[in-house]
């Protein structure tokens, strides 16, 4: 995986000084990417099998669009079409028919803003532009080029299989990101009430009321002889009569509270604030 993105950095700055042409031979159009990004789907699918991912919903759906995104690009590769066509003005190719083309200008400067390309598709006019393309026949057309006789090139891609797969694979990443978002908050609900904190306003004080206070506070006194906590944590005694605290023990760095007994130990994650010394 980090020597794909190795690879795609390198082929990005080739490009600036190469030229599109020259990486889409060597790089992207050559036997060994492809192996690469082969390798890559390889891999994917193989942390799913031995992280049996399919317990974790959104950490397969990432997983698996990495695969199938690779397999729209290759069905691109292998089933796509990509040429370039040439119309005059009246000339008619594809169904298509160029009425005239048309130079966009800023307004007040000979400075272009748009290239339009007007013509008619099965009767219908329609504008082919830099920011508008025409899907005609199963096709799809986009301004490229022009010349000073008022000629248009336009470039055609068919691509049935590879454009649906690789939108596919899309569609679970992004599903597969937002389902992960979601489940991060209710675990650090969770892990709040698992702590026993209650919500608290900008003063410190809670602004949900605990029941069983009086219950909770005298336990901890008897257990730890500590003084009670203002905000006490629920469960924290055990039920047998003879275990005795043999010891307490504060860890104000990982914010751990230790307790001993007689016939074991216990402990109790707690914020630092939350005990006192009796």
């Amino acid at each position: 995986m980090v020597l794909a993105v190795i690879v795609l950095a390198a082929g990005t700055v080739f490009e600036r000084y190469r030229g599109a042409e020259w990486v889409a031979d060597h790089f992207y159009g050559s036997w060994w990417f492809a192996v690469l990004l082969g390798l890559v789907a390889v891999a994917a699918i193989v942390a799913i099998v031995q992280g049996r991912l399919w317990h974790r919903p959104a950490s397969l759906l990432i997983h698996a669009s990495i695969p199938i995104i690779l397999l729209g690009g290759a069905l691109t590769t292998w089933t796509g079409e990509h040429y370039s066509i040439t119309l005059a003005p009246g000339e008619t190719k594809e169904g298509i028919t160029l009425e005239r083309f048309e130079v966009l200008y800023y307004p007040g400067t000979h400075t272009p803003m748009d290239f339009v390309s007007h013509v008619t598709a099965n009767g219908e006019p329609f504008d082919i532009s830099m920011n508008h393309i025409l899907r005609h026949g199963g096709r799809r057309y986009y301004q490229e080029d022009y010349d000073d006789q008022g000629r248009t090139t336009l470039s055609v891609s068919h691509d049935p299989w590879g454009i649906p797969v690789t939108y596919t694979g899309y569609a679970l990443l992004l599903l597969g990101l937002g389902w992960l978002c979601l489940q991060q908050k209710p675990r650090q609900g969770r892990q709040t009430l698992a702590m026993g904190v209650s919500p608290r306003d900008n003063e410190g004080k809670d602004t949900e009321p605990r029941q069983g206070r009086h219950k909770t506070d005298c336990r901890c006194t008897a257990l730890t002889g500590l003084k009670p906590p203002q905000h006490p944590i629920r469960g924290l005694a055990p039920t047998a009569k003879n275990h005795r605290p043999a010891g307490t023990f504060i860890d104000s760095q990982s914010s751990t509270f230790n307790l001993q007994f007689g016939a074991g130990s216990a402990k109790v994650l707690a914020p630092r604030d939350r005990f006192q010394d009796g």
